[in-house]
């Protein structure tokens, strides 16, 4: 069982399976911009992989805050840079990323660079850096660790920050519950949307890890069981209710 001091309470209007499924990458949004990075109204987000669940929770999170966010998603071959204020749209190569960010970002650059794809995407978010900029590291979903060179953090007076809410759950878990808690509410209040999720019997175990290997990408399996108030079931099992919880 988890101790009493790490439990947080899911608020009215909030389904289970809801929270569930967006822990991760929600969680991991809102410890990023708004514990590490100190988000402020005004302040000019870039978010790498946009699209991701992790990407997409930053957006809502950086709107809701009054920021000004930009992105950049992987289309194809191209990479897409969107003004999302004004709805502006540049498509580049990757090894153009660096002045494709310059010509949307103007001089003025990022003051927060949500990273959680790493690879070739790092580096030229970092030339693009406001001073006192931060560049929040999340994951390396693109593929290679990237190596930054440190002397354009010097010159930007920049900060390299790692966001880890495994960590921040053994290190300060008081913190993490509260943060929890603040985003479990934001999500209550439909100002962050649910990961895209199934739940299924816990006992159909061959069955779940199947659906596991074939769900859309992005799509959270979540292990259900028998209670009338529990959300989101998707099973074989005509003794469960059928639904699909995809926002």
């Amino acid at each position: 069982m988890a101790p009493a001091h790490r439990l947080v309470k899911i608020p009215d209007g909030l389904a289970p399976a809801d929270a569930v499924a967006s822990i991760n990458s929600h969680l991991t949004a809102y410890h990023g911009l708004i514990d590490r990075a100190q988000l402020a109204a005004g302040d000019r987000v870039l978010v790498l992989g946009a699209n991701g669940a992790v990407g997409k929770a930053c957006v809502q999170i950086a709107r809701h805050n009054g920021a000004h966010v930009f992105t950049v998603v992987r289309a194809g071959t191209a990479l897409n840079i969107t003004d999302t204020a004004t709805d502006t749209h540049l498509s580049v190569a990757p090894e153009a990323l660096k002045d494709g960010l310059r010509q949307m970002l103007g001089k003025q650059g990022a003051d927060i660079v949500v990273d959680p794809v790493g690879d070739l995407y790092t580096e030229p978010a970092v030339r693009n850096l406001a001073w006192r900029g931060r560049l929040l590291v999340i994951g390396f979903a693109a593929g290679q660790i990237p190596k930054i060179p440190t002397n354009l953090l010097l010159l930007k007076g920049a900060s390299i920050m790692g966001v880890y809410c495994g960590g921040l759950l053994i290190q300060e878990t008081g913190h993490f519950t509260r943060q929890m808690a603040e985003m479990f509410d934001l999500m209550a209040q439909g100002i962050l949307t649910p990961s895209p999720h199934e739940t299924w019997p816990g006992r159909q175990f061959a069955d779940i890890w199947e659906r596991f290997s074939s769900a859309p990408r992005g799509t959270k399996v979540l292990l259900g069981f028998r209670a009338p108030d529990f959300h989101g079931i998707r099973s074989n099992d005509p003794s469960y209710p059928r639904s699909h919880s995809g926002h």
